[in-house]
């Protein structure tokens, strides 16, 4: 020991540094989050192979140990490692794109709450208009309903232009006002 400086024996020359370890472990990560193709698994397993090997090969040829290399160095080369040291079978394939759910407009629903609401909203309502007003609400919710079980298909989002039979809620027998048959 010399003075305040505390050492351990002969000090080895520092680390060797390795450019692009850590962007490589990176690009892995996000390989194997994607998923690799078959036919590129083995060339992704020789390339992390010869990455590590080539990190340690320098690093013996420098006298240190991978231990010593900076914590990003090391935990990216630890990551190499690991990959390189699985089967191909292990490697996840790519997943195929989720569809986009498909989208579907129906026309018309809020220009007829709001008649709804108006309607609700008048003075001295009977119970049998009020009744009449619920089966159209059911009525509308039905369709809808149909509609979004179609995909949209057939009556082009429109509620009138689904056909009368498929509009009435089952076992009401029930027909939206206006509807002639087709």
């Amino acid at each position: 020991m010399d003075g305040n400086r505390h050492t351990r024996g002969a000090r080895s020359a520092p680390p060797p540094r390795f450019r692009g370890l850590v962007a490589t472990a990176i690009r892995l990560r996000e390989s194997m989050v994607a998923g690799v193709a078959p036919d590129k698994r083995q060339s992704l397993l020789a390339s992390a192979r010869r990455l590590a090997d080539k990190v340690a090969e320098s690093c013996r040829r420098a006298g240190v140990s991978p231990d010593e290399l900076p914590p990003r160095s090391r935990d990216a080369l630890a990551y190499v490692r690991e990959i390189a040291s699985l089967s191909p079978e292990l490697i996840p394939l790519p997943r195929e794109p989720a569809a986009a759910p498909k989208r579907i407009h129906v026309r018309r629903v809020v220009q007829d709450l709001e008649d709804c609401v108006q309607t609700l909203a008048l003075p001295g309502i009977d119970a049998h208009r009020l009744e009449s007003i619920f089966d159209s609400v059911r009525l509308k919710v039905a369709v809808i309903e149909q509609i979004c079980a179609d995909g949209g298909s057939g009556a082009d989002g429109d509620p009138a232009r689904v056909a009368p039979d498929d509009r009435a809620p089952p076992g009401t027998g029930a027909r939206p006002r206006g509807v002639v048959s087709e």
